[in-house]
């Protein structure tokens, strides 16, 4: 490959001066875009823009190994029990279920009838915030089975303590359509750690359409989260914003959207059915969405890379910048 080496390369300026040339007009608005304010990415990136990166963010591990997911909301056990068994049939592998349905135990037992429960990951999403209902359900819950809380300021650091022995995690969202909410969750984890809460943890990045915005703020707040030694689970959802009524348009965003999460290095990609807000369900797009990450994972081989955009210019810079941006309020 010496050959290769000694081929001439174009400098940064090289490019600059022939972009200037078939841009004379609109030179200087195409030069840069806006992140957000005080974030500017650049439109093209060289080799020279990486001596501006001080940071390593890639993940040093074997592989790109993740759980498919998907989001089961029904509001009747029977449907439930359905589309779950639908679901695993299909290759999901990390199911997410409505904690509400279940109401005592025989719902339980009919519901996870015949499922091998070790062979899979079983969470329910848990919004009521007083500790004792949560305790309560936690004994009607599979023992396999995660309760995931979701991590708001009602929850005061005592009550937290109080599920340490629990089989329940604690979830930190973060919206990266908004790097200031982002801001406020890694505060929220700070104080977390000063409190000594040890829970389990689980952090979750939703996605929006901004394809490689998603992947490089992902991977700052992965290296924030690193450098600060807070360890816990990594899953990608999508924005609910990003969730339309429109199936066909759901078609097409929710692989852009599943296609960046899987160059990102999650634990879990986790999508909802096409159909989430349509009044008439099918099973078929429940299916789709299943399948569509049985094709990035199994047929394009992406979890078999380990960082499949690091080293990329673009990439690299804009995770440097937002990193820098974030660092900078913390």
């Amino acid at each position: 490959m010496d050959w290769l080496n000694q081929q001439p390369t174009s400098s940064r300026q090289a490019w600059l001066d022939q972009i200037h040339k078939e841009n004379l007009n609109s030179f200087n608005a195409i030069q840069f875009h806006e992140i957000q304010k005080n974030i500017q990415g650049l439109s093209f990136a060289t080799s020279e823009d990486l001596k501006n990166c001080h940071n390593n963010f890639t993940l040093r591990r074997p592989n790109n190994h993740w759980k498919i997911g998907i989001e089961i909301l029904e509001d009747e056990l029977t449907e439930l029990k359905f589309s779950l068994d639908y679901a695993l049939t299909h290759g999901a592998e990390y199911i997410h279920l409505p904690w509400y349905v279940l109401k005592n135990k025989t719902d339980v037992e009919y519901l996870f009838n015949g499922i091998f429960l070790d062979m899979i990951s079983i969470n329910f999403n848990f919004n009521h915030f007083e500790i004792d209902g949560i305790l309560k359900l936690l004994e009607n819950i599979p023992s396999s089975s995660i309760l995931n809380i979701n991590r708001t300021d009602i929850l005061q650091p005592k009550e937290l303590k109080a599920l340490i022995k629990s089989k329940s995690q604690i979830s930190y969202t973060f919206k990266l359509s908004n790097l200031d909410q982002c801001i406020s969750i890694l505060h929220q984890i700070k104080n977390d750690q000063q409190d000594e809460v040890d829970l389990s943890r689980k952090f979750i990045f939703h996605f929006h359409y901004l394809f490689l915005q998603n992947i490089a703020s992902f991977r700052a707040i992965r290296k924030i989260l690193q450098d600060e030694k807070v360890s816990g689970l990594y899953e990608i959802q999508i924005d609910p914003s990003c969730i339309l009524s429109d199936i066909n348009q759901n078609l097409i965003s929710f692989s852009s959207i599943a296609l960046s999460a899987s160059l990102s290095g999650p634990d879990i990609i986790t999508l909802p059915r096409y159909d989430s807000i349509s009044e008439n369900k099918s099973k078929n797009w429940l299916r789709n969405s299943l399948h569509l990450q049985s094709i990035l994972k199994l047929e394009s081989n992406l979890d078999h890379v380990n960082d499949p955009l690091s080293g990329s210019y673009y990439v690299e810079d804009l995770t440097e910048k937002i990193y820098q941006y974030l660092i900078s309020h913390l």
